[in-house]
C-alpha cells in the first residue's frame, strides 16, 4: 500500500469511528442495542451495575463499664439499627451483622441480616430525537412488560422484606437489652479486641469481589479491659479495604484501634461514614 492509499485508509477509519461514536452518544436506539450486546458478554446489567452499591457492615455495640463511666459512648436502639438498614437499601444491597462487647467475645451471639435491593417501578420511556418509531415502540413494549412484572411481584416482595425486618429487629432488641443491662462489678469488662477480631473473621468469609464496602462500626470507647490474669488477644491484621469507624462522643486516645480507626462523635456521623452511597474509585 502506497503512502496516498494509507492516508486515505486512515481518514476513512477515523471518520467511521467518529460517526460510530456520534450515533452511539446521540441515538438511544443505538445505545440500547450496543448495551444489550455488550452487557451479557461481561455478565452484568449495565444500568443496574452503575447504580447499585453493596455495603457490608459489622456493627459492635458496647454496654460495658468502661463505655458508661469513662467516656460518652452513644447507646444504640433498634431505631438506629433500622436507619443503618434503610441507608444500605437506599443505595443498593448489603449485609448487616450485630454483636456486643462484654468480658469475652468468644461466646457472644452475632446476628445477621441480608438486605435485598428495593424494587423500583420502571420509568416510562420518552421518544428521543433521531429515534425511529420502531425502536421507540420496542422500548415501550419492554417497559409495559417490566411494569406488569413489577406490579405483580413488588408488593409481595416488599411485604416479605418487612416481615423479615420486623423479626430481625426483635432479635436486635433482645441483644441490645442484654448488652446494656447492668453488670456486676466482677463481670463488667470489655473484650474490644476479641469483638473486632470476630468482625475480621466474618469479613474473611465475604467475597470481596461482590462487596463494594466492608465496614466495622464500633460504637464504643475502644478501651480493652479484662480481669486480672486474663491475657488479651492481639488485634488481627486489618486489610486496607476494611474501614473501621469508632463512635465515641468523648474521645479515647488510648483505645486499641488508635491509628487504624476513623473516630467520630455521634451516631449520625457514624452512619454517614459507615454506609457508602457510591462505589469505590478504581484507584482504591
Amino acid at each position: 500500500m502506497n503512502t496516498i492509499a494509507k492516508v486515505i485508509t486512515g481518514v476513512t477509519i477515523t471518520a467511521s469511528l467518529g460517526a460510530g461514536v456520534y450515533f452511539y452518544t446521540t441515538n438511544p436506539g443505538v445505545k440500547e442495542a450496543v448495551g444489550s450486546f455488550v452487557a451479557p458478554l461481561f455478565g452484568f446489567d449495565m444500568q443496574e451495575s452503575a447504580k447499585s452499591v453493596h455495603n457490608a457492615c459489622f456493627m459492635i455495640i458496647d454496654g460495658s463499664g468502661s463505655g458508661r463511666s469513662s467516656f460518652a459512648v452513644p447507646q444504640v436502639d433498634t431505631t438506629y439499627v433500622k436507619q443503618v438498614l434503610d441507608k444500605i437499601r437506599k443505595n443498593g444491597t448489603g449485609e448487616l451483622w450485630l454483636t456486643y462487647i462484654d468480658a469475652s467475645a468468644l461466646n457472644n451471639e452475632v446476628l445477621y441480616f441480608a438486605i435485598p435491593e428495593k424494587r423500583v417501578a420502571p420509568v416510562q420511556p420518552e421518544r428521543q430525537g433521531g429515534e425511529s418509531m420502531r425502536a421507540f415502540s420496542e422500548r415501550t413494549q419492554a417497559y409495559e412488560k417490566d411494569l406488569e412484572k413489577y406490579r405483580a411481584e413488588a408488593p409481595e416482595a416488599e411485604k416479605q422484606y418487612e416481615s423479615e425486618l420486623r423479626q430481625f429487629l426483635q432479635k436486635c432488641q433482645g441483644m441490645i437489652s442484654e448488652a446494656y443491662a447492668p453488670k456486676a462489678k466482677h463481670d463488667d469488662f470489655s473484650d474490644v479486641t476479641g469483638s473486632v477480631n470476630a468482625a475480621l473473621r466474618t469479613f474473611g468469609t465475604v467475597d470481596a469481589d461482590l462487596v463494594h464496602h466492608r465496614t466495622v462500626l464500633v460504637i464504643s470507647d475502644g478501651m480493652q479491659s479484662l480481669p486480672a490474669g486474663v491475657k488479651s488477644a492481639s488485634l488481627g491484621d486489618i486489610p486496607e479495604d476494611i474501614n473501621i469507624v469508632l463512635c465515641n462522643a468523648g474521645g479515647s486516645p488510648d483505645h486499641v484501634l488508635n491509628g487504624r480507626a476513623l473516630e467520630v462523635e455521634s451516631l449520625a456521623r457514624a452512619l454517614t461514614q459507615a454506609i457508602h452511597e457510591n462505589k469505590p474509585s478504581k484507584t482504591q
